[in-house]
């Protein structure tokens, strides 16, 4: 049996996470609202999911959903922040606490497996990321799970390891050059590569913001 108590601490939980998920999102737009109708007929029966076992199915289908209408990397760290400060009392909001930082890392994963990355800088900066997120999952969710579950958390990371590895050999490396004097963007790109077309590759790198007056120390990529 889960008293009134429990089931007040784990909804407080959820609606907190709910909201951090959906900070940002577009309110319009087919997704969007798609996501407030999920989101909201989520906690209008979260009693009743609790009773037929189906809250993990249906909060997994709002995080789902808000990969689907724009929820970003950024936007599950923020849920996982707002998770890492809750200190549940009982097993239950525990177990909700759990299931949030998991969900927030699959959809992360999922929105890494879809990304292209241009450069190994790239790709190794990502990795760095998520080897963060990968520890705070490990610290905090750990001891919760049981081990087939923990078992498949530990092989989505392997395998998001993975992907990013093999990614980033794939890629090339990011040179740095000291030219003699500044030069455009335009004038750059013929020289480093014959194509004045990628003058927007090396503004994107450098982060410059007057394409004609580049400094003299740059990046960018070998190839």
């Amino acid at each position: 049996m889960i008293f009134r108590k429990e089931l007040r601490e784990v909804f407080a939980i959820i609606d907190r996470m709910l909201v951090a998920l959906q900070i940002g999102i577009p309110t319009r737009g087919t997704s969007g609202v798609e996501l407030r109708r999920v989101v909201g007929n989520f906690q209008a029966h979260q009693v009743e999911l609790v009773e037929n076992f189906t809250i993990g199915t249906e909060l997994f289908a709002c995080f789902e959903q808000a990969r689907v209408a724009g929820a970003t990397l950024d936007t599950l760290d923020a849920v996982r922040n707002v998770l890492v400060l809750e200190q549940p009392i009982f097993d239950f909001g525990r177990s909700a606490k759990m299931t949030g930082m998991v969900f927030s890392f699959v959809e992360q994963c999922k929105l890494i497996a879809a990304m292209t990355f241009v450069s190994r800088s790239a790709a190794e900066r990502m990795m760095v990321r998520m080897s963060k997120v990968i520890e705070i999952l490990k610290l905090e969710v750990a001891e919760l799970l049981d081990g087939m579950d923990y078992q498949n958390l530990t092989k989505l990371a392997a395998a998001l390891t993975q992907h990013l590895t093999v990614t980033e050999r794939k890629l090339p490396q990011i040179v740095r050059y000291t030219m003699a004097t500044s030069n455009t963007a335009l004038s750059l790109s013929n020289f480093l590569y014959g194509d004045g077309g990628r003058f927007v590759e090396l503004i994107d790198e450098n982060g410059v913001i007057n394409p004609v007056f580049f400094p003299r120390d740059i990046q960018a990529l070998s190839q």
